[in-house]
């Protein structure tokens, strides 16, 4: 079986000139760990974490929580994508076999990887998807 029968291909995108709240209400809107950073072109060049949102206001929050949190709530358009990316997050080619996806997945700790063709993001494989590929829902 190969990765791209299996992944997501409908999947929120980001890319490096976007703002903070945008991936903020995508990570909202989407049950997903990631969101895959591209180019104009849709090549992949990277991605978002949940957790990439929150450093840059660590230094607010470590000298003082309530002033910290109303400069998350106020200011979080200082800081583009591009300030908080993850370049050099791993991606997988779609005509990969699906255990190699998992060895790579599991060898870096990933939640979800991109999956590319040609260097373009054609979708991402996240662990729920192989979860339910080992352990089908079945009806009760």
């Amino acid at each position: 079986m190969k990765v791209k029968d299996v992944m997501l291909e409908e999947i929120p995108k980001l890319s490096r000139n976007d703002g903070l709240l945008k991936a903020v209400g995508l990570f909202s809107s989407f049950d997903l760990d990631i969101i895959p950073v591209v180019d104009e072109d849709n090549n992949y060049i990277g991605v978002v974490r949940k957790r990439d949102l929150i450093w840059p206001f660590l230094s607010f929050l470590e000298e003082d929580t309530e002033r910290g949190i109303s400069v998350v709530m106020d200011y979080p358009s200082i800081y583009l994508i591009d300030d908080v990316m993850e370049w050099d997050y791993p991606s997988v080619e779609g005509e990969k076999d699906i255990a190699t996806a998992i060895g790579m997945m599991e060898a870096e700790s990933l939640e979800a990887i991109p999956v590319v063709e040609e260097g373009r993001l054609i979708g991402i494989l996240t662990n729920s998807i192989i979860l339910n590929l080992f352990f089908p829902e079945t009806p009760s």
